[in-house]
């Protein structure tokens, strides 16, 4: 059975390392990106079936991740997550397309659960 494939796009390291672990032990296969422009680059080399972006990111944030992606392929899932919650950010964010804001920190069975969700939601349109 194929493996769902998982871009992860976060500046910070421990968080690639932590998620991309956790999400790896639940039976995904994660491509980590250290920040937007790789994230990018990825994106535009490989299949994905989800992308999760941190918002606030040096260089390219979060909103210009997600602008690129939905500009090559509307139709993949994109699940910002960020530390800093504010409605205005995460309004922006859903007018862009995002597929869900996940504020962290958040429980990792949470992330699975959305992760899962947008998954099987975009294999059913």
């Amino acid at each position: 059975m194929k493996q769902d494939r998982i871009l992860l796009v976060d500046d910070e390291g421990i968080v690639l390392e932590t998620m991309g672990d956790d999400l790896r032990e639940a039976g995904f296969d994660v491509i980590e990106a250290k920040n937007g422009v790789d994230g990018l680059r990825y994106f535009k080399e490989r299949k994905f079936d989800l992308v999760i972006s941190d918002l606030m990111m040096d260089g390219m944030d979060g909103f210009g991740v997600l602008r690129g992606i939905k500009k090559i392929s509307p139709e993949t899932p994109v699940i910002i997550i960020t530390g800093y919650p504010s409605s205005k950010a995460a309004r922006e964010a859903l007018l862009l397309g995002a597929s869900d804001i996940v504020v962290k920190p958040s429980k990792m069975e949470d992330i699975f659960s959305t992760v899962r969700r947008h998954i099987e939601s975009s294999r059913n349109k």
